[in-house]
């Protein structure tokens, strides 16, 4: 491994230290701590890029039966890569023992296990996310270095952002507005309730302060924004 370039991980910072300590200390590897926008880890890569959410086979029976497990599984597959040039591949990452978790929860039939599986194939074929699995926390740095030296990465990259999907132009036309700093939605939808389109709002930008709860440090900060001339090359990412 000596001379080669070491491949990334990303660590959310709510992921557990020991993982976070064990990717720090294997060979070649630089694991960087951060909050994510989105999944527990993101290994950017040369041939793509991977967001992976990780929970224990406890976790993941929890969350299915409260429901949760959708809404994070649709957060994964809507998220978009930092890298354009980059696939960006979702993966859950299973850890641990079914019948661990079945005895935990005094449910070790037949039906539950068939429950379990039967909601992974929907992770799988009706959102597209991938599956893995890992035997334990102890074993989980391996299985994600492993898929990092497989991407291969010698350089960092912006981490992936979550965009949630937009069912209509006018959710789109919100987000855009909600994007500029100090504009709730609420804000945004009385402004488009004023000027009628994104782009006539930002014509009357001035006016703005005439709706109530916007004042002139919040358009003063809006048009910061909109008339930056921002430095970068054609494909770059932009520095915070």
């Amino acid at each position: 491994m000596s001379g080669e370039p070491s491949v990334i991980v990303y660590v959310d910072i709510h992921e557990p230290r020991s993982i976070f300590n064990a990717l720090s200390q294997l060979e070649g590897v630089t694991a960087i701590r951060q909050t994510l926008d989105a999944g527990d880890y993101y290994i950017p890569g040369d041939r793509c890029s991977l967001l992976i959410e990780r929970k224990t086979t406890v976790d993941y029976v929890n969350s299915l039966f409260s429901t949760r497990l959708w809404s994070e599984i649709e957060k994964l597959k809507n998220t978009q890569s930092g890298q354009s040039e980059s696939k960006l591949i979702p993966i859950l990452l299973v850890e641990g023992s079914w019948f661990k978790v079945f005895k935990w929860r005094k449910r070790a039939d037949a039906s539950a296990l068939a429950s379990a599986y039967a909601s992974l194939l929907s992770v799988i074929a009706s959102w597209g996310v991938n599956v893995i699995s890992s035997p334990s926390s102890a074993w989980t740095p391996y299985v994600l270095v492993s898929l990092a030296r497989w991407v291969g990465r010698s350089k960092r990259s912006e981490p992936p952002v979550y965009k949630p999907r937009a069912d209509s132009l006018d959710e789109m036309a919100l987000r855009v507005l909600c994007s500029l700093p100090h504009i709730s939605t609420k804000r945004a939808r009385d402004i488009l309730s004023r000027f009628g389109s994104v782009w006539d709002s930002l014509q009357s930008l001035d006016e703005w302060v005439l709706i109530p709860g916007i004042g002139e440090k919040t358009v003063s900060d809006v048009r910061a924004v909109l008339t930056h001339k921002v430095h970068v090359s054609a494909g770059s990412s932009v520095s915070r």
